[in-house]
């Protein structure tokens, strides 16, 4: 591990996919007083990457290229090091022939790694070399293999766990996914990375991995002991620990469920925290407000919830406009008829609803719990349609019933998740319940929610509960391999366990004769029936 406070880490091959993600990672992680980069030709670095970490090899020059077919002359390039980290390989394509390809993706590392060895020697007394070797190899690297591809990455794994380290850690993911265009990439492997993430996201398979993970997997395992797929050691004794994608995976959220941590505890320092997050990008919620100018029909309508003697009516205010926001959908039915039959699950409870829009859940339990707050939340733009529902069912705004932006996938902001916890526990309270209805709506905002709910578990209340409602539209998604990722785990809750009806909010008749009448809102079966009811809560870390 890179405990010396004047640790060096070694990058060889920063300009590929891998390697250009890490190298941006290792410079802005501040672990390291020096980095040094070898390569075939220099990387282009990103504007906000701090070069001047960059140490000056051999001349005056930031990068040293040189020449791997004569790697003696450049001994000196590779002293002094602590964390070796490898991302050098190639294609039979790019190189051209299969005896290439070894000599780029085989040779040239293992050459590298013996001059490593040989420039870091073992402490009097010992044996190995105290540097940590990391090394990207391949899913299904295979010495014995009949193919040239995971022969050639078995192979390389081997000769490095025999070059004289001390440790060495080797990470196999599947296929990349690349954050940039290749400019040679083939036929299959662009046919594949199309397909892929939703394999990934159906079957939970961990067939592909963006090299952004890649690289946070290699930089945590240098850093921390990490628990790997497979471990063993050499014949001279050497360490070897060998990371498959699922442990990738694994590796990944711990480092973003920390980073919440730091973000939590430093809340003075948000600007440098906020920073390595700046590559989740914030909620793209189709949801927009529908402003109420002249010609624009507004409706009210209620939702009556009744058990036994006691009967409950929410008045409801929906724009006829294709904004999301601005109607209740099946899935708010199904949810606040829950909330309504479990209601004093919620007595003095903290509730925080997500993607509110018209909120009926949270107006079902404002009106029938006892010693509860709320806070209601969506992005900016909705949070008008949410204050003149409070108003309509003669709700105040207030410290009981807060109204606030919330975006997904952001943290150090003020509409971000960790700023919000920030002011809930100034109060001296914990979120207990999380709702959302049809929150499940936009895959591409799939994970920023959970993010968002991982967060709230992990980093605040561990005995938080998310309930959400989603209405089935495609067979084809799936959220366990994020669930598994953020450390979640669900249940069904049955519509039968708490007696819903479908047929009152289908056939419910409307008093014709009451001048105070209002319409009920209707729905149809078939999409009342499509809805499902979860559970959501946190798994042990």
């Amino acid at each position: 591990m890179a405990t010396n406070p004047a640790s060096t880490a070694l990058l060889i091959g920063a300009t590929g996919a891998v390697g250009k993600a890490l190298l941006k990672d290792v410079l802005q992680n501040g672990k390291y007083t020096q980095v040094i980069t070898v390569g075939r030709r220099e990387a282009s670095l990103d504007e906000n990457i701090p070069k001047e970490k960059l140490t000056l090899t051999m001349t005056e020059q930031v990068q040293k290229v040189v020449d791997f077919e004569h790697l003696e002359t450049h001994r000196e390039a590779f002293r002094g090091v602590n964390d070796v980290f490898c991302c050098l390989g190639t294609t039979r394509a790019d190189a051209g022939s299969a005896e290439k390809f070894r000599r780029i993706d085989q040779g040239y590392v293992l050459e590298s790694a013996k001059i490593i060895a040989e420039e870091n020697p073992p402490p009097a007394g010992e044996t190995l070399s105290p540097v940590h070797f990391l090394y990207c190899s391949s899913s299904g690297a295979n010495k014995d293999s009949s193919f040239l591809y995971p022969q050639s990455k078995g192979q390389t794994e081997e000769g490095i766990s025999e070059a004289g380290f001390k440790k060495v850690s080797i990470v196999r993911p599947g296929l990349l996914e690349i954050e940039e265009e290749r400019p040679k990439a083939r036929w299959g492997e662009s046919l594949a990375l199309s397909l892929l993430p939703s394999v990934n996201r159906l079957f939970n398979l961990h067939m592909s991995v963006p090299v952004g993970d890649v690289a946070k997997a290699m930089l945590t395992v240098a850093q921390t002991e990490e628990k790997p797929t497979e471990e063993r050691t050499s014949s001279k004794g050497t360490k070897v620990s060998i990371f498959g994608a699922k442990a990738i995976d694994e590796i990944v959220a711990k480092v973003l469920i920390s980073l919440f941590n730091f973000v939590y505890r430093e809340q003075d320092s948000a600007k440098s925290c906020s920073e390595p997050m700046s590559s989740i990008r914030p909620a793209c919620t189709k949801k927009r407000l529908c402003e109420k100018d002249n010609g624009t029909i507004v409706t009210v309508k209620r939702v009556s919830f009744s058990e036994h003697d006691k009967r409950l009516d929410i008045m409801v205010e929906e724009v006829l406009d294709p904004a999301y926001g601005c109607y209740v959908w099946p899935s708010a039915i199904v949810m606040a008829d829950y909330v309504w039959h479990v209601r004093h699950d919620f007595d003095n409870r903290t509730i925080l609803e997500v993607g509110a829009g018209t909120s009926l859940p949270s107006l079902v339990l404002a009106k029938i719990t006892s010693g509860s707050h709320f806070i209601l939340s969506d992005t900016d733009a909705i949070l008008p349609v949410i204050r003149s529902e409070l108003q309509l069912n003669d709700l105040k705004e207030g410290k009981r019933l807060q109204v606030r932006e919330l975006l997904w996938g952001e943290m150090g902001t003020p509409p971000a998740v960790d700023r919000l916890v920030q002011d809930v526990e100034a109060e001296g309270r914990k979120i207990d319940y999380v709702l959302g209805s049809d929150t499940f709506y936009d895959p591409a905002d799939f994970e920023k929610l959970l993010m968002v709910i991982s967060y709230i578990i992990h980093c605040h209340n561990h005995s938080c509960i998310f309930l959400t409602s989603y209405q089935e539209r495609s067979a084809k998604r799936s959220i366990q391999h994020l669930l598994d990722k953020w450390k979640l785990q669900c249940r069904l809750i049955p519509k039968d366990s708490f007696d819903f009806d479908e047929y009152r909010f289908v056939d419910v008749e409307d008093d014709m004769q009451d001048e105070r009448y209002l319409p009920h809102i209707r729905m149809s079966t078939e999409s009342l029936s499509s809805v499902f009811l979860l559970k959501i809560t946190g798994k042990a870390l």
